[in-house]
């Protein structure tokens, strides 16, 4: 018998934002995720970043986030988080990618997001931010194997929607 796929997303807060928001990829994504049973997960700092958001957002972005952080339950969403050892980590992680130039300072949060969906062992961050995005496949891969996580592919929810139509 054939071992089942692990098909766990960790998701970004700007997905978070756009599920909110009502936004159509975003919903089609979500229900792509349902119907090819894909537990999806919010990583402890994109927690915090949209709790940062209701309490400093701009109007629209607290808003945003308010009826994000509410949808999490509806969703199917759940929230993680590491042990301190670990958070540790992921912050060398994170400052590792910027040390190296593939993220800059002000993204520092967006490493920790990778890293602790590497170091819980999610194989999947689904991501609208470019900065995430254009980093190759091969150099995540080589920053989180250095780490002792697990191998993350980060991906668009476009490109999630697109693999799984094939399916």
């Amino acid at each position: 018998m054939a071992e089942s796929q692990d098909k766990r997303c960790a998701l970004d807060v700007n997905i978070l934002l756009d599920l909110a928001e009502g936004e159509g990829f975003a919903l089609e994504f979500l229900e792509v995720a349902k119907e090819k049973y894909c537990p999806l997960y919010v990583t402890p700092t994109a927690f915090l970043e949209l709790e940062l958001l209701v309490r400093d957002g701009t109007p629209p972005r607290k808003k945003a986030a308010t009826r994000a952080i509410a949808g999490l339950h509806k969703w199917g969403v759940i929230v993680f988080d590491l042990e301190p050892v670990q958070h540790g980590c992921t912050k060398e992680f994170a400052q590792r990618l910027i040390r190296k130039g593939y993220l800059i300072e002000d993204e520092y949060d967006d490493g920790l997001i990778l890293g602790e969906a590497g170091c819980f062992g999610i194989p999947v961050l689904v991501t609208s931010d470019h900065h995430l995005l254009d980093i190759r496949r091969s150099v995540v891969s080589a920053e989180l194997k250095a780490s002792d996580f697990w191998p993350t592919i980060v991906a668009s929810p476009q490109a999630i929607i697109r693999i799984a139509s094939r399916y």
